[in-house]
């Protein structure tokens, strides 16, 4: 039994909650065009049933912190992650980086951006020949979040061990 409601009728709150748990997809697209970035933000960034299609609407959004949330959700697809990698939004940029879901190669080229070069080396996915690679970056925080990436081969992390710089 699926429950109707008006949505304009809720509070913001409420319809953020709302927003977070419920799993119809009809009622996901409804909420994705409200006026508050509150409840669209909980649709894409905490809901675990948000379809591509809500997402998809989402990722075009004009405020910044839904298209940073949709970056966040574990639904993002791959298409949506290549759109949003071209974002003007630095924010959104590194969210794409740190995403589980984005393609080895939007890796690659998010590795050439100096404002999200570090979010690269943080993605528990990042090859361990990108990650060899940004080992020399003349960022500290670079080199730093290589060395604590999971990938970072033994050799690596030995060149890294001989770093100079305060971490």
């Amino acid at each position: 039994m699926e429950i109707k409601f008006d949505s304009k009728e809720l509070s913001v709150l409420t319809r953020a909650e709302i927003a977070k748990e419920i799993s119809s997809a009809e009622a996901l697209m409804a909420l994705a065009k409200d006026d508050e970035i509150i409840v669209r933000r909980a649709i894409a960034e905490i809901n675990d049933h948000v379809p591509a299609e809500v997402l998809n609407l989402l990722a075009t959004d004009s405020s910044v912190d839904v298209r940073r949330s949709v970056t966040a959700s574990k639904n993002a697809t791959k298409e949506i992650l290549i759109a949003l990698s071209i974002d003007k939004e630095v924010s959104v940029r590194c969210g794409v980086a740190l995403n589980e879901n984005t393609p080895e190669h939007i890796l690659r080229e998010l590795s050439e951006d100096a404002d999200v070069r570090e979010s690269v080396a943080m993605n528990k996915n990042t090859t361990a020949e990108l990650l060899k690679n940004m080992s020399k970056d003349k960022n500290e925080a670079v080199r730093y979040a290589v060395a604590r990436n999971q990938n970072t081969t033994a050799e690596v992390l030995h060149t890294l061990s001989r770093d100079k710089s305060a971490n």
